[in-house]
């Protein structure tokens, strides 16, 4: 403790005990995962014992801290500037290669067919190279 004398071991002595709250809220975008807004409410409370002199509760600090607002802005402009490529990445760059890779077994399935049906196109043929003349 910052008070010069009371030691964790003093202020066990006399049955305080400390209580304290915490409500913590943010606020997350939810297709990058950034958080947009922040706040924690907080208060802690001694109670009972001999060292509040004969007080229920004594409340040793509350508070509510928040993100500034400037912070905020820049987050959201920071998460607007990325959402296109994050969707990209998470959801038109793997379905948009699904359907290429399905088009091309596709072709590549009509195009075996084809080359196997009975009346497909003729077997290649060599043809010997014409003789050089001097």
């Amino acid at each position: 403790m910052p008070v010069e004398g009371v030691t964790p071991e003093s202020a066990a002595g006399t049955g305080t005990t400390r209580w304290y709250t915490t409500v913590r809220r943010f606020w997350v975008e939810p297709l990058t995962g950034a958080p947009v807004y922040g706040e924690e409410i907080h208060r802690e409370e001694l109670r009972g014992g001999t060292l509040l002199g004969g007080r229920d509760k004594v409340t040793a600090f509350a508070g509510h801290v928040k993100m500034r607002e400037a912070y905020i802005r820049d987050t959201v402009d920071l998460v607007r500037a990325n959402r296109v490529l994050v969707l990209l990445m998470t959801s038109y760059l793997p379905w948009g290669l699904l359907i290429v890779g399905a088009l091309l077994l596709a072709c590549a399935l009509l195009l075996e067919a084809r080359g196997r049906r009975p009346g497909g196109p003729p077997p290649a043929r060599t043809t010997e190279p014409a003789p050089l003349t001097a």
